[in-house]
């Protein structure tokens, strides 16, 4: 299986709140980790059955999701990608950032953090892999950040 460290970043006009989406940006990811695990565990098998225990057992991540894909057995791969902080993954927070990076699957779709976070307000959001990483692109992010 081929792996990416991919990267996040998020900005906020507030500290206190910036506090308390990391806070739940932390929970989101611990309840990822298990939605993982499960789909592993019962990959291929019914899926109307299995879509029944998914949402029961991850309703933070279903909402997260969005649509949740119909076939059990391949549909989730790529979006449950969740940052695992008790191995390679972290999440940090720095005033009014929050930073975050994980070994994921390298097709591995970030995208859906990205909407979650500018659904909390945030002011700004950068996401990248070291697998497609333009360096110009992150020169140009780094020239616009005028704090």
């Amino acid at each position: 299986m081929g792996e990416a460290v991919y990267y996040i970043g998020a900005t906020f006009k507030s500290k206190k709140h910036t506090e308390r989406v990391f806070k739940e940006f932390q929970s989101l990811n611990k309840e990822g980790q298990q939605a993982y695990k499960f789909w592993q565990a019962h990959r291929g098998e019914n899926s109307e059955k299995f879509s029944e225990a998914f949402i029961q057992n991850f309703p933070v991540v279903c909402n997260f999701l969005g649509e949740l894909p119909k076939d059990s057995n391949n549909g989730y791969a790529g979006r449950l990608n969740f940052i695992d902080e008790e191995n390679d993954g972290s999440i940090s927070l720095h005033e009014t950032t929050i930073t975050a990076s994980a070994t994921v699957w390298h097709f591995a779709d970030w995208d859906d953090f990205e909407i979650w976070f500018k659904e909390r307000d945030a002011l700004r959001v950068v996401c990248f892999s070291d697998e497609y990483t333009d360096l110009n692109e992150l020169l140009y992010y780094k020239l616009l950040d005028t704090r």
